[in-house]
Order: structure tokens, then sequence, then C-alpha cells
């Protein structure tokens, strides 16, 4: 075995990819309701969505900025990583999300251009898939990537007996029919 490092390709063999916008910046706070008296109140911008995401301890506010959405993360458990990252460094900027159109690609491309990922395989974020790029690898600042759900294709005439009947067989799930736990549960906070 030799001890030379793996070089990755040169660009000209990458296929040509790029985000196709700043989804949202995000900043940690440890109370919503203080940093809506700046976002909102004095900013003026307005709220979009306000929700709890069961499973990661998180409660977000997504502020409108002109195409760009403020996302304002208030940890509900202190062992939480936003939580976590709140004791480490205090309150302020957490991530930039990019919005990309193939996750994998973008993924495969990063990785084929050295670049340190914490995710390898994109994850169920509250609306899309998710996965994010190392500080180490992007000058200290958590790059998230984003790729929106793909619409679920609609299931497929059942192969049975009765060739004039679009029902799935009894017993059977149809094939757009998304099973628990494959999207995170999200539920409006009050």
């Amino acid at each position: 075995m030799s001890d030379q490092t793996i070089q990755p390709p040169a660009p000209s063999f990458i296929i040509r990819h790029e985000p196709t916008r700043v989804r949202h910046v995000s900043v940690a706070v440890r109370s919503i309701s203080e940093a809506l008296r700046f976002y909102r109140d004095a900013m003026g911008l307005s709220v979009n969505l306000d929700m709890d995401v069961s499973g990661a301890s998180l409660r977000l506010v997504r502020l409108n900025a002109h195409g760009t959405e403020i996302q304002l993360m208030e940890p509900t458990d202190a062992d939480g990583s936003v939580g976590q990252f709140l004791e480490r460094r205090g309150e302020g900027l957490h991530h930039l999300t990019f919005e990309v159109d193939d996750i994998e690609l973008e993924l495969r491309t990063l990785l084929a251009r050295g670049i340190e990922l914490i995710d390898r395989e994109p994850r169920d974020g509250p609306d899309g898939r998710v996965a994010f790029v190392h500080p180490r690898s992007t000058s200290g600042v958590l790059i998230e990537l984003f790729e929106r759900w793909r619409p679920i294709p609609p299931a497929q005439a059942p192969t049975t007996d009765r060739p004039d009947s679009n029902e799935p067989e009894p017993g059977s799930t149809p094939s757009n029919t998304i099973a628990d736990g494959q999207r995170p549960e999200i539920t409006e906070a009050k």
C-alpha cells in the first residue's frame, strides 16, 4: 500500500453544478420572542412560518427577507445540537443554506473536490432533504445543502385479475403512500 494521498480529479472531469439560490440564513437564538422584537418588529420582516420540529428539539421561525429567509432557531432541549451550539458559542449565525437541484450530485462533487462533509448522505429535514458541509472546508461557516421534496409519482395500475380497477389489492400499500417515519413530523407552533 502506498502512502500517497489520492488527489481529487481535475475540475474539468466534474459535471458543472451550482446552487440555485441562498435559501435561508439560520440564526441560533435563546428566545424567538426576543429575537422577533428586532427581525419582525424593528426590521419589518414578515413571519412566513412558525413551527416545532419534533425529534429535533427545535422551534423554527422563518421570516421573509425579499426572496431569502431568515430562520430563527430556538432549542426546546438544551441537549440538542442548537442548544449545545448556544452553550459553546452563544447566539448568532448558525448556518447558511443553499438550495440545490440534486443533493446527491452536489455531495459527490464536493467529495471529489476534497471538501469535508458532515453528511455523506442526505437526511430528511422539515421541508426537504438536507446535508451539511463541515466549517473546516468553508472558512468557518456551517453550510447546509437543501433539496426540495420531489413529488411522489402516482401509483401505477396494479396487475390484478381486475384489469379495469385502479384500487390497490386488499392489504397492500399504494406506491404513493408515505410510510410513517419517512418524513419528519412538523407541528405548527402555538
